[in-house]
C-alpha cells in the first residue's frame, strides 16, 4: 500500500481524489489508483462504482468489470 504523509497529503490538488470535496482516495499515481479499488470494497456499492470509474477513466484499470482483490 502506498504511503502519503500528512504534508504530502494536504499538497495534493483537489484533482488527485476520486471525492475532492472530502479529499478522500488519492488516486495521484498508479500506486494510489490501485490501492483506491482495493479499498472501494470497503464502500458502499454507489461508492465504490464512483471509485472505480474514476480510476478506469485516468489509468484504464479495474475497466474490465473484475474485482478487484
Amino acid at each position: 500500500m502506498a504511503k502519503l504523509s500528512a504534508r504530502e497529503r494536504g499538497a495534493l490538488p483537489p484533482s488527485a481524489f476520486v471525492f475532492p470535496e472530502t479529499r478522500e482516495f488519492p488516486i495521484a499515481d498508479r500506486s494510489h489508483a490501485y490501492d483506491a479499488l482495493r479499498m472501494a470494497g470497503r464502500e458502499s456499492p454507489e461508492r465504490a462504482a464512483q471509485v472505480k470509474q474514476e480510476v478506469c477513466k485516468r489509468y484504464s484499470i479495474g475497466c474490465s468489470g473484475a474485482e478487484v482483490q
